[in-house]
């Protein structure tokens, strides 16, 4: 689904540069006689760093529906692990591949932060290691 960069709105998750980025930010800008520009403050939604973006008024930009979940890890599940959303309760299979590096430090309790864009598992992060 694409918006109009003149719409853009804090909370929005859109795409930049390939990444899905969280708008923090945003106002229209007109400098002397040029055409007006919309400036957008953003945050990553995976590593949280931030970053700023310019667009023409009526640029399309791809916007998406971002969800992020908190879970704790509990066990490993064959080439998967299992884990436990924080706030339903719910038991989450995550595939192996999708952990990377951190599965050297696994442990029961660690808390762990999952994107998912448009309904599908994005990332995943080690929050604490419990």
């Amino acid at each position: 689904m694409f918006t109009f960069a003149a719409g853009l709105k804090r909370g929005m998750c859109v795409i930049v540069e390939g990444r899905p980025c969280v708008v923090v930010y945003s106002s229209h800008v007109k400098y002397g006689k040029g055409p007006v520009f919309v400036h957008v403050e953003l945050r990553d939604a995976v590593s949280g760093a931030p970053c700023k973006a310019r667009f023409r008024l009526m640029e399309q930009v791809e916007k998406r529906e971002l969800v992020t979940r908190w879970m704790r890890y509990r066990q490993g599940s064959g080439d998967g692990f299992v884990f436990l959303d924080s706030e339903t309760g719910e038991r989450v299979d995550v595939p192996g591949d999708l952990i990377g590096d951190e599965v050297r430090g696994l442990k029961e309790g660690n808390l762990w932060k999952f994107v998912y864009l448009d309904g599908e598992l994005f990332a995943a992060t080690l929050l604490f290691r419990g």
